[in-house]
């Protein structure tokens, strides 16, 4: 006697339809287009694959609150140099 098993398939990739909000999409965009910029001023490919490895690791949103965070310590420090020098 002869048994035929059916051979069962098994998914494993789950469909997922995550929204790209437009600031994501420009930020994406902005940093695509400074990759280009980095090779032409002649960083080698090494280089620009460890900062696309900084932005792929990093939340998004944690990397987002540390720019704003220093945009706005460089912006106290430029005012205080300011203030010094008009002394």
């Amino acid at each position: 006697m002869l048994h035929v098993f059916k051979k069962k398939t098994l998914n494993y990739f789950k469909k997922t339809n995550d929204l790209l909000f437009l600031g994501k999409f420009r930020f994406i965009v902005h940093i695509e287009e400074a990759m280009k910029t980095m090779k032409k001023m002649g960083f080698n490919s090494k280089d620009i694959d460890d900062v696309k490895n900084i932005f792929a690791s990093t939340n998004f949103y944690l990397l987002s609150v540390t720019i704003v965070i220093v945009s706005f310590h460089v912006s106290i420090l430029s005012l205080t140099i300011i203030i010094q020098g008009s002394k």
